[in-house]
């Protein structure tokens, strides 16, 4: 498949994505938000009693699991801090912006639902 073709069926994609969210963008953040703090917690929980059994006897098993929570618990708290980063964009309470977090923004098309609809 040619590569113009492929581009344009991903910017459909991304379009209807964005249509279809634009009408319930807030609830979507806060469903989104409200997964990652569920998420960051189970992860940490996990760490926790994990870490306790790690200190007792060391098992590589443990170790790896642990890790794959500790890198669960990294993804949640980053989705919150964009969600949240985006929440106050679209609110115009923004006081610096974050170039990572733009680029996220700009990368996902997430940029229709970073202006607030009137």
């Amino acid at each position: 498949m040619p590569k113009g073709g492929l581009k344009r069926r991903n910017d459909r994609a991304r379009r209807i994505v964005c249509e279809i969210l634009g009408g319930i963008q807030i609830n979507y953040r806060w469903l989104l938000q409200a997964a990652a703090f569920i998420g960051c917690i189970y992860a940490f929980l996990q760490i926790w009693e994990r870490s306790k059994r790690l200190i007792v006897t060391f098992d590589l098993e443990e170790f790896l699991l642990i890790s794959v929570f500790g890198l669960l618990f990294l993804i949640c708290f980053f989705l919150m801090a964009v969600t949240s980063y985006l929440k106050q964009k679209v609110n115009g309470t923004l006081k610096n912006p974050i170039p990572l977090f733009e680029k996220v923004i700009a990368r996902y098309g997430l940029t229709s639902l970073a202006t607030k609809k009137e």
